[in-house]
């Protein structure tokens, strides 16, 4: 097995940046990460995850990544040709992106591969209920009361109860 590290990282400041948009986030994030890296662009790079769940609510529901790399393609700071594969998978979002990077390297596909993530989850045109259906969706929608079953039986297990309901997310 081979040694995998992690040679830059960066997160922007958790807010609601009303007036920053997924590119803007997206550049702001990648750069941070390359000039943690000490790169002075991304060259090395031969593999990216991109990580999102809400973009859907902005009309982006597909190619999330790689429409928000467009312009760092363009400006020569990310290659051209570089895979990005998509990933979402909720709150687990970032570690699946972290995961695939790391497998990337790991199996020798490549010797540098980015995991990035950007998420806005406010937005000042739509009202809070559909902004909470964001997360609405983070559950098993198909079979809504046998994922709220298995959440109360596992609280019940802890000692604790699980009670959906309102001015909760389920």
């Amino acid at each position: 097995m081979r040694d995998v590290y992690v040679i830059g990282s960066f997160a922007t400041r958790f807010k609601k940046w009303p007036d920053k948009s997924f590119k803007d986030l997206t550049r702001d994030a990648y750069l941070g990460v390359l000039e943690d890296a000490g790169l002075e662009n991304g060259e090395p790079i031969q593999f990216a995850w991109f990580g999102n769940c809400g973009m859907g609510m902005w009309g982006q529901a597909n190619i999330r990544g790689q429409v928000c790399f467009i312009p760092l393609v363009r400006e020569g700071l990310f290659p051209e040709r570089a895979p990005m594969i998509n990933v979402e998978g909720a709150c687990a979002t970032a570690s699946m992106a972290f995961h695939g990077a790391w497998k990337d390297i790991l199996s020798g596909q490549c010797e540098v591969s980015l995991a990035l993530g950007v998420e806005k989850i406010f937005n000042p045109d739509v009202d809070q209920a559909t902004m909470f259906k964001l997360f609405d969706e983070g559950i098993d929608t198909f079979d809504k009361q046998e994922f709220i079953a298995a959440y109360q039986q596992a609280a019940a297990e802890a000692g604790q109860s699980f009670e959906p309901g309102p001015g909760r997310t389920l």
